[in-house]
């Protein structure tokens, strides 16, 4: 894999000849989806031809949320974080490596609370970043307003404000801070009603970026894993469904499969039998090497997918199904879709057409990268 030159990005940016994006995004989360979503998006950029490198205020409130160690905002919440942080050390420690290894390696980042920044593009997105709940109150440098930046293009591509879009969030201050956007892109069809409809503009509906790379783009992160000898089904939740493992238990039973569950966090709370110090890396080896996926995530679906594998994505029966909902309905794999094992089909589940998928992919991807193209500079 080709690692981008620090040095000659940091230059660049000062040239205004030379065509540079800055990302503004959750990059350095410690979540799966969230790393994945800046590697695909940084990834793409690059093989338009772009500069891109993520931009961060290292003074921000979302920038500290995952420190190792806990904020002191108050003795007893400190005490609390801190006990939690102890009762599961090694783990967490573990994990919190793993990520920021991986952020170090190919998610370049400069910060400009301290220095200024000038560049040709700004792209906001993807993930939740307008989400007030997330960022602690809206954060005028997701919408592209910062002291030290200076950009004639900003965009949107498939920024979100989760579930914070049906809880009143939509207030004269987020379109003020909207209306810094020339172009915006987004990820959820109820956001872009709500935009066009305010705005009275244009608001393209654009794949979450993890979908903008294929299984061959995405292998080149994989390649030096250790390749697994035994079948397993693999788990992956955010949320966990009560039905999960009647599923799991029911293909036990029938293949004589064991199953592997990669949790999304550290806590002393959960098994030490679930995976919980995964690498991004080591993350996509599970998806690439699993014989049957079973998740109630978003990203568990695309990767899923991506790898072409046999899968079940639980459905919830509220807001959380929608990201899912809409991507199966738009590839014709509604029926992978299901609520318990009453719905599972093992015939629909082991005779997915993948061509017929990936043709559809391909249309949906088109439609983003040109979406890409047209509005940067």
């Amino acid at each position: 894999l080709e690692f981008i030159n620090f040095e000659e990005i940091l230059v660049s940016m000062n040239n205004k000849s030379d065509t540079t994006v800055g990302i503004v995004t959750f990059h350095n989360a410690h979540n799966y989806g969230a790393v994945m979503q800046a590697y695909a998006l940084f990834t793409k950029l690059k093989q338009l031809e772009h500069r891109p490198i993520f931009l961060e205020d290292k003074n921000s409130f979302i920038h500290n949320s995952y420190n190792l160690m806990p904020d002191f905002k108050s003795p007893v919440d400190f005490t609390k974080r801190l006990v939690k942080l102890l009762l599961d050390f090694d783990r967490k420690k573990k994990r919190s490596d793993k990520f920021n290894r991986f952020i170090e390696n190919y998610l370049p980042c400069v910060d400009i609370s301290e220095e200024k920044i000038s560049v040709n593009n700004v792209i906001l997105g993807s993930d939740q970043i307008w989400n007030p709940n997330i960022t602690s109150g809206f954060d005028p440098l997701f919408f592209g307003k910062h002291d030290n930046l200076e950009s004639k293009n900003i965009i949107a591509y498939a920024a979100s404000m989760g579930k914070a879009t049906d809880k009143g969030c939509m207030t004269e201050e987020f379109f003020n801070l909207v209306g810094n956007i020339n172009k915006i892109g987004v990820r959820e069809d109820k956001l872009r009603l709500n935009l066009k409809s305010k705005l009275n503009e244009e608001v393209a509906l654009t794949l979450d970026p993890t979908l903008l790379l294929d299984k061959n783009e995405w292998n080149i992160l994989t390649q030096s894993a250790d390749k697994q000898k035994e079948e397993y089904i693999l788990v992956y939740e955010v949320e966990p469904h009560p039905h999960t493992y009647k599923i799991t238990d029911y293909l036990e039973d029938k293949f004589k499969w064991t199953t592997k569950t990669v949790s999304s966090k550290s806590s002393h709370k959960v098994s030490r039998k679930i995976i919980t110090t995964a690498s991004p890396e080591e993350f996509l080896s599970l998806f690439s090497q699993a014989s049957m996926i079973v998740t109630s995530s978003f990203h568990g679906t695309v990767f899923s997918i991506i790898n072409e594998k046999p899968f079940v994505t639980m459905k919830f029966g509220n807001g959380v199904d929608i990201r899912a909902e809409s991507l199966l309905a738009n590839l014709g794999l509604l029926n992978h879709h299901i609520k318990d094992v009453s719905e599972l089909n093992d015939d629909d589940i082991f005779s997915i057409d993948y061509t017929s998928v990936n043709e559809k992919m391909g249309e949906l991807r088109s439609k983003s990268i040109n979406y890409l193209k047209e509005s940067l500079l």
